[in-house]
């Protein structure tokens, strides 16, 4: 009766052993990042995340503008912040508007500090009785064009709108 070993290596072919960096393994000739854009296919496009959103704004709708406009498209993600990120969040708010309250040598610049702390303690004040969750959102605008110099110009069209 013959005996075969099931765990014997097979001959392999040294010359045929190819080492891929990350990003040939991940896109394989289809897709080039560079610093402030990507190519994909054979369209140029650059992708922006949203830091922070003003707690005061003249306007409720800041993205609406953008959504509306042609070759851009904004993705909003969502999820459910848990308890020790909810308080992390809300010790860090309190920090950072405290710290601009003392060390701010502006009148407008204290008043709008002290605001916002007021905002937060409501805040928290009627999430905790209406038993709401916190939700972390992050928006991501994607821009899109057939070639640079137009990517170029929807990028500033878009910071332009960004900064009113």
């Amino acid at each position: 009766m013959k005996k075969f070993n099931l765990f014997k290596r097979k001959e392999v072919d040294h010359e045929k052993i190819e080492t891929q960096d990350f990003i040939d393994m991940i896109s394989p000739s289809i897709i080039k990042f560079y610093t402030d854009y990507f190519i994909s296919g054979n369209t140029y496009r650059s992708v922006w995340a949203i830091r922070e959103y003003p707690t005061s704004t003249e306007e409720l709708a800041l993205l609406r503008y953008l959504g509306e406009k042609e070759n851009i498209t904004l993705k909003i993600y969502s999820r459910v912040v848990t308890p020790l990120e909810e308080r992390r969040i809300i010790t860090n708010a309190t920090n950072k508007h405290k710290m601009q309250s003392v060390s701010s040598s502006q009148v407008q610049e204290t008043i709008e500090a002290e605001a916002d702390i007021h905002d937060l303690t409501l805040l928290i004040a009627n999430m905790h009785r209406s038993r709401e969750p916190l939700v972390h959102a992050a928006v991501f605008i994607e821009m899109m064009a057939y070639d640079y110099e137009s990517l170029k110009i929807l990028q500033s069209d878009v910071a332009t709108e960004l900064i009113r």
